[in-house]
């Protein structure tokens, strides 16, 4: 398989591993929790396969976009409020992202 499914897999096994961490301490599911431990734990393989085919740099440049998908998602599902600059920080780290992969 290829390293972009397996980074693709990776950011999206993190993201929703914090998402369902955050619904174990709001719901008070210990199911919850146990979902996001299980999902954090199938991101390490695939990051590793993906840095077989990737590279390190690559890969965790990618990664990065954990950090702005978990934040929009948690808008989205927790009805969360995000001030100007926390989106401004959310810009920055896609700009680095575009900026590093040029």
């Amino acid at each position: 398989m290829s390293g972009w499914f397996f980074l693709m897999l990776t950011i999206l096994a993190t993201v929703a591993a914090q998402l369902f961490f955050k619904l174990s301490h709001l719901a008070g599911r210990r199911f919850y929790l146990l979902v996001a431990v299980g999902l954090f734990c199938s991101a390490v393989p695939c990051t590793l396969l993906a840095t077989r085919d990737l590279g390190i740099g690559r890969v965790y440049i990618g990664a990065a976009l954990s950090y702005v998908l978990t934040p929009v998602a948690a808008v989205w599902l927790f009805r969360e409020r995000m001030r100007g600059s926390q989106w401004a920080a959310l810009a920055v780290i896609v700009a680095g992202i575009a900026l590093y992969s040029i």
